[in-house]
């Protein structure tokens, strides 16, 4: 089992390489989001999980920007899955974990937000954190071009604007902005005791990609990619999902609708009836209203005893 998830990760990761030096060769219909990872999110994702209960329990969260993640991690679990289609988003988000889990946030600020994140200084410090397969995508990036001769194929730049969807304008998560958030999240990253795993999948092939229940499956607003005839489609994998890798008492985040109140949402997905939260987003300075569609998962004896 080992030798082949090894396997896999190393396809994955040599697939992330070429994608980035051949995009010509890796077009994506319909999904840009899967064309880069997004550096940084703009969902309201303290507001998302404040309200879940979160201290032990198991995550299966999309990945990108890798902060849903990180906002889970802040907010107690321990055990955290992210899965994703996009090929960008582990070697993206192991290199974020591992720089938040090195410097202050005076010196995160400046490389993340300011100054170059892919730069041999950065790099260097941060290196020995990588899975080993990641670590030798970012060594054949950083260590073994020579950026004074190809300063603009293969520079920091030109990677970062390969790899990821840039706009730190509305930095929601609160790590971003607060000193004593992003120590409380570089503490508890830096805890041998979190556990973070990665799974490479197109989202129709998510429950047969996964081997475990969840306490909380969240799918960020993958919904919105899945309209008209392709609507059934999502309507099943959440189905399957629920069924199979929903723990009893589990709740799936079936979608965040950016700009949507709660009276526009929708009420029910498939044969799913959906529960609702409106969530507060300002950007540039406007606000905004948010709603997040759940479905929660009443455990057996809850059922039984209803029923008695």
């Amino acid at each position: 089992m080992s030798n082949k998830k090894e396997l896999n990760d190393n396809l994955e990761i040599s697939l992330a390489y070429e994608k980035l030096f051949m995009p010509e060769f890796f077009s994506i219909e319909n999904n840009y989001t899967l064309d880069k990872a997004f550096a940084i999110s703009n969902e309201k994702l303290d507001e998302v999980f404040k309200h879940i209960d979160l201290k032990g329990k198991s995550v299966l969260t999309v990945g990108s920007s890798g902060d849903q993640a990180l906002n889970c991690i802040l907010n107690g679990s321990k055990d955290i899955t992210i899965i994703d289609a996009n090929i960008f988003t582990r070697p993206f988000i192991e290199y974020k974990i591992a720089a938040i889990k090195t410097f202050d946030y005076d010196t995160f600020s400046d490389v993340f937000i300011k100054n170059d994140f892919f730069s041999w200084k950065v790099y260097s410090k941060i290196s020995h954190l990588l899975s080993k397969n990641v670590q030798m995508f970012w060594d054949t990036l950083i260590l073994d071009i020579n950026e004074d001769s190809y300063s603009y194929e293969f520079s920091a730049k030109t990677i970062k604007e390969k790899m990821l969807f840039v706009d730190h304008r509305d930095r929601h998560s609160l790590f971003y902005t607060s000193k004593s958030i992003y120590n409380k999240l570089q503490s508890a990253l830096n805890n041998e005791d979190i556990n973070i795993s990665f799974v490479a999948s197109l989202f129709q092939d998510f429950p047969k990609a996964l081997n475990k229940k969840y306490d909380l499956i969240y799918l960020s607003n993958i919904y919105d990619y899945y309209k008209g005839e392709e609507a059934e489609l999502f309507e099943a994998t959440i189905d399957k999902l629920y069924k199979k890798h929903l723990k009893d008492n589990g709740i799936i985040i079936a979608n965040y609708s950016f700009n949507k109140s709660i009276k526009d949402a929708p009420k029910q997905l498939g044969k799913h009836m959906l529960e609702h939260k409106e969530v507060t987003r300002f950007s540039e300075g406007e606000k905004n209203k948010d709603t997040i569609c759940f479905i929660k998962k009443k455990s057996k004896i809850n059922k039984q005893y209803k029923k008695s």
